[in-house]
C-alpha cells in the first residue's frame, strides 16, 4: 500500500517540482530541500513515545521533499559533468549516491558507537533521547549548513542552461 501511495503522490508532486526548478533553478531548489530537511530531522529527533505527532510531521515533510531532493541532486550532478561525458551520467550518479551511502553508514556507525559511551539515553532539554535521535538532529544541522553553502556558492556555479526540468 505504501508503494502505491508513493507512486500516486509522485505523479502529482513531479509537476510541482518541475515548475519550481523552471522558476528558481536547480541549485535554489536543492537549497530549499536542504532547509526542508532540517525541519524533517528536527521533528524526527524530537519523536518519542509521548510525541508521536512529531513523527507524523516528519514523515509528511519527508514525503513532500523526497522527490524534489532526488530531482535536484541528480540534475546537479548532471549539470557538472563535461558535455562529452554525459552518457556516463548513470554510472557517475550511482557512484556518488552509493559512495555517500557507504560513507554515511560508516560515519553514522562510528558516531553511534561514540555516543553510546555516554549511556543508553541522554538528557536533552528536559527529555531523554537515544543516541540515534541526537544523530538525526546533527544530520539536520548538516543539511542546514549544506543549504547555506549551496546558496552562497550558487552564483559561482555555471550550469548548462540548455537543461530543462
Amino acid at each position: 500500500l505504501n508503494s502505491v501511495v508513493s507512486v500516486i503522490s509522485s505523479l502529482f508532486l513531479m509537476s510541482v517540482w518541475n515548475r519550481a526548478v523552471r522558476r528558481y533553478g536547480w541549485f535554489k531548489v536543492m537549497a530549499f530541500n536542504c532547509f526542508f530537511n532540517v525541519f524533517m530531522d528536527l521533528f524526527g529527533m524530537l519523536t518519542t513515545r509521548d510525541t508521536v505527532y512529531f513523527y507524523i510531521i516528519s514523515a509528511t515533510i519527508s514525503g513532500l521533499n523526497l522527490l524534489g531532493a532526488q530531482k535536484s541532486l541528480a540534475q546537479m550532478l548532471y549539470i557538472n559533468l563535461p558535455k562529452k561525458d554525459t552518457d556516463l551520467f548513470n554510472t557517475f550518479y550511482n557512484f556518488i549516491i552509493y559512495l555517500g551511502c557507504l560513507l554515511g553508514s560508516m560515519l553514522g556507525t562510528w558516531a553511534l558507537s561514540a555516543l553510546q559511551r555516554f549511556g543508553e539515553t541522554m538528557p536533552f532539554f528536559g527529555m531523554q533521547i537515544w543516541p540515534m535521535q541526537l544523530l538525526t538532529g546533527i544530520r539536520g544541522i548538516v543539511f542546514g549548513l549544506l543549504g547555506v553553502y549551496v546558496v552562497l556558492m550558487e552564483p559561482r556555479l555555471q550550469p548548462d542552461t540548455s537543461i530543462t526540468a
